[in-house]
């Protein structure tokens, strides 16, 4: 999960720009992808985009939970 940190990091900030809700939100977005066993299981290029995308669904729900929607 290491050398997944960063590339989940940088696609949260990039998106909520704001340093502490990406380091959050990297944070439950690598749990998440922890629990899949599916994701361990996948050759790299598909890891690479279960990484991204959800990377990017934990972000945006911040997002959304962030501004007080439903």
């Amino acid at each position: 999960m290491k050398q997944h940190e960063i590339e989940c990091y940088r696609i949260c900030f990039y998106l909520l720009q704001s340093e502490k809700m990406a380091r959050e939100t990297a944070k439950d977005a690598l749990i998440k992808l922890f629990k899949q066993e599916m994701f361990f299981a996948s050759e790299m290029g598909a890891r690479t985009e279960l990484l991204r995308k959800q990377s990017i669904k934990s972000a945006l729900e911040a997002k959304v939970s962030m501004s007080g929607g439903d």
